[in-house]
């Protein structure tokens, strides 16, 4: 556990720190701040970042104007309905003029807004505005978007609301979230009480680190691992979000307890290598050797590979020996990279190996379905005979369903199989996979 003495160094720490602009229980002990965070626009409602799956870039669909209650697309066509008329077709489009409309609707219509807003069919725009709409509401009156959002029948779209407005509510409001909060305890279940209590931990901390910490020290005796795991963690992004590095890094080395003191550092890498991952190299050099080194590296290479697979490669081939740590960061590249035909290309550089198994099982599997006579190539290799049978069954299993022909013609043609093999793919049931079947991102 964390001990209230190392926390009360790191708040002293930060104290005189600031901002250094890097690159990349007890609810009376929160003071009270008038601070909002997230600024009223003049329609009343609060401005809040875009969620996923709207496009800010695309300025001509923003730029879309409400006129009378009806919605102009960004062809300049204005439709004669108002949003919540209309039936189709809800392309990315429709649903961004849908959102201009929704977002411009006076604040203390959002009730009525949110309740048309579900009578709109089912899908990830719709559910993701939703929430942008009552984080707004939770601007002005988070305890009335708490028990709408307490109503919301999806059980997944009912916590993730409540998460996100108790953050904002916690940004600037701490003690009336936590005090809230609290009043819960037993009567929703633990595993939501504890992601609540994560989302006010950051909201607090991107308010007040100083204060955030100190109120966490408050709770130190009374969480158990998980949630002083979890709470720290969002401490650590919060601190990278407002380029407090120096005082993450120092917070790292006041940590007593091992296990804490490893995820922290995870979740301080992790979050870097997004911000900047020029600096995130430049960290993990300076930990060569440290009992962090290779977690922090794991972290990295994964953030890595969501956004640049070959670079990452390039990376792992410089500077990773082959092991554990090899297979896993190779399988993280693999899984993200687009292009197969690159991916196979630099597995091709290893000879088989059993570090070498779990990369090549993703690559089977993303291959299976466009490819599945390369992909059984691959399967061949692999060096675990319990892996290879079960990645040449399931291969053979969807070819046979999806194309029979070419999967008869394949069989014909004596492929260079082994007999145990060929009989593998022989007895495969017919069964097509969906993606979730194949192991790897598709």
């Amino acid at each position: 556990m964390i001990t209230k003495s190392v926390l009360g160094i790191m708040t002293a720490s930060i104290a005189v720190a600031g901002t250094t602009g890097y690159m990349v229980g007890k609810s009376s002990s929160i003071p009270r701040s008038d601070r909002i965070a997230v600024p009223a626009n003049e329609s009343g409602m609060g401005a809040v970042r875009p969620q996923a799956g709207f496009n800010s870039d695309n300025t001509e669909i923003l730029d879309s104007q409400v006129r009378s209650g009806s919605m102009r697309l960004s062809s300049g066509r204005v439709l004669d309905t108002s949003w919540h008329e209309y039936t189709g077709p809800f392309t990315v489009e429709s649903w961004m003029a849908i959102r201009q409309a929704v977002l411009s609707a006076p604040l203390q219509q959002v009730e009525d807004t949110l309740a048309r807003l579900a009578e709109l069919p089912v899908s990830r725009e719709r559910l993701e505005l939703e929430r942008e709409l009552l984080a707004m509401w939770a601007t002005k009156d988070p305890l009335a978007a708490l028990e709408f959002a307490a109503d919301i029948e999806m059980r997944d779209q009912r916590s993730d609301s409540r998460e996100d407005i108790l953050r904002v509510w916690a940004s600037s409001e701490p003690q009336a979230a936590f005090e809230w909060l609290e009043s819960q305890m037993g009567l929703i279940p633990d595993g939501e009480y504890h992601r609540l209590f994560d989302d006010a931990m950051r909201g607090y901390a991107d308010l007040d680190l100083t204060q955030a910490i100190d109120y966490f020290n408050t709770l130190s005796n009374t969480l158990d691992e998980r949630q002083t795991r979890r709470g720290l963690n969002e401490i650590v992004e919060s601190m990278i979000q407002q380029g407090k590095l120096a005082e993450a890094t120092d917070l790292l080395g006041q940590l007593d307890d091992p296990d804490i003191r490893q995820e922290a550092a995870e979740e301080l890498m992790s979050e870097l290598a997004e911000v900047d991952l020029n600096q995130a190299l430049g960290l993990l050099e300076s930990y060569q050797g440290s009992e962090f080194y290779g977690s922090m590296q794991r972290e990295l290479v994964e953030e890595w590979a969501r956004n640049d697979p070959a670079q990452a490669a390039a990376y792992i081939s410089s500077t990773v020996a082959p092991g554990n740590d090899f297979s896993d960061m190779a399988s993280q590249v693999v899984r993200n990279w687009d292009d197969l035909a690159a991916a196979s290309e630099w597995l091709l550089q290893y000879d088989p190996s059993p570090e070498l198994d779990r990369p090549t099982m993703t690559l089977v599997f993303r291959a299976g379905r466009d490819d599945p006579a390369g992909a059984l190539s691959w399967a061949s290799s692999v060096t675990d005979e319990r892996m290879q049978n079960r990645a040449i069954s399931v291969v053979a299993s969807n070819w046979k369903a999806t194309d029979e022909a070419s999967y008869t013609q394949f069989l014909s043609q004596n492929p260079d199989l082994t007999p145990e093999q060929i009989k593998i793919i022989q007895n495969a049931p017919a069964r097509a996979y969906g993606s979730r079947g194949w192991g790897g991102r598709q």
